[in-house]
C-alpha cells in the first residue's frame, strides 16, 4: 500500500474484494466438482489451464502429472495437446484414470471448431468438429468444452447476428446433450463477435436451454469493456 492511498479508495478496495468474494462463494457453489483448496478459507476450487505452462513444450500426461502434483483440483486441457497425445500412442482411459487418481476433473476443455459462421459449409464442418471433440472430452470424463466466436472474430470476418447465434448455439446444445459434454459460450474481448457480456447472456437466454452457459474469463471481460460488477446480475449455474 501507498502513502497516496486515501480513506475513500481502501473502503472502494475493500468494497471490491467483498463483493469479488460473494461472487466466488457463488461461483464454486455452481460448480461443486471442482473441490476446493485445502485451506478452508478458500472460497473456490483451482483448475488450471495447461496453455499456462505451454512454453515448456511438455506433453498432455506430463502436464497433468504437474497439476495433480500442485495440488491443483481440476485440469483445463487443449484439444490440440489431447490429439498429440493420442497420435503420440497415448490411451485416452489411461489419462482419465491418472486425472482420477490425482483428485481431479476436467470441467472444461479448449478447442475452435468454426460453429458460429454464417458460411453453411464452414458451419457444417465446425459441428462435426465440435462432436469429434466433445468425444475426445468425454472419454476423459470432461464435463464441457469451449465454445468460442472463431471464425467470427476479426479482420474480413463475417459478424453473425446474435439471432443467427442463438440458433446455432441451440444446435450445439443438441449435440452436447448427445454427447455427454456442455459447451460453453465464450466471451472474447478482442474479436467483433461475442465481445462482451452482455451480448453473451443474450444468447445463453434466448436459447431457453437449462444446460447454456459462458465461460467467463477476466481478461477477455476486461478487454471487451465488460464491467465485473455485471457478474452478479447472473445465476451462478450460467
Amino acid at each position: 500500500m501507498t502513502a497516496s492511498m486515501t480513506r475513500r479508495n481502501l473502503l472502494t478496495t475493500a468494497g471490491a474484494m467483498a463483493f469479488s468474494g460473494a461472487i466466488m462463494n457463488n461461483l464454486f457453489a455452481a460448480n461443486a466438482e471442482i473441490k476446493p483448496a485445502a485451506n478452508a478459507s478458500e472460497p473456490f476450487g483451482y483448475c488450471l489451464n495447461t496453455s499456462t505452462i505451454s512454453g515448456a513444450n511438455l506433453g498432455l500426461s506430463e502436464m497433468i502429472d504437474i497439476a495433480g502434483k500442485a495440488k491443483f483440483g481440476a485440469v483445463e486441457p487443449w484439444l490440440r495437446d489431447i490429439e498429440k497425445f493420442i497420435k503420440a500412442g497415448g490411451v485416452l482411459g489411461d489419462l482419465a484414470k491418472k486425472i482420477e487418481d490425482y483428485g481431479m476433473v476436467i470441467p472444461s476443455a479448449i478447442g475452435f471448431a468454426k460453429w458460429i459462421v454464417d458460411d453453411e459449409q464452414q458451419r457444417a464442418a465446425g459441428i462435426e468438429q465440435m462432436k469429434h471433440d466433445m468425444d475426445l472430452v468425454a472419454q476423459l470424463k470432461g464435463t464441457r468444452i469451449a465454445a468460442p466466436p472463431i471464425g467470427a472474430n476479426g479482420g474480413k470476418d463475417a459478424k453473425p447476428e446474435l439471432a443467427n447465434i442463438v440458433e446455432r448455439y441451440k444446435v450445439l446444445l443438441d449435440l452436447g446433450r448427445k454427447m455427454g459434454v456442455k459447451p460453453e459460450l465464450e466471451v472474447w474481448g478482442s474479436s467483433k463477435t461475442l465481445n462482451n457480456l452482455g451480448d453473451a447472456v443474450h444468447v445463453i437466454i434466448n436459447a431457453a436451454d437449462a444446460d447454456a452457459c459462458m465461460l467467463l474469463d477476466v481478461f477477455h471481460l476486461y478487454k471487451g469493456g465488460s464491467s465485473i460488477a455485471g457478474l452478479k446480475l447472473l445465476n451462478a449455474s450460467a
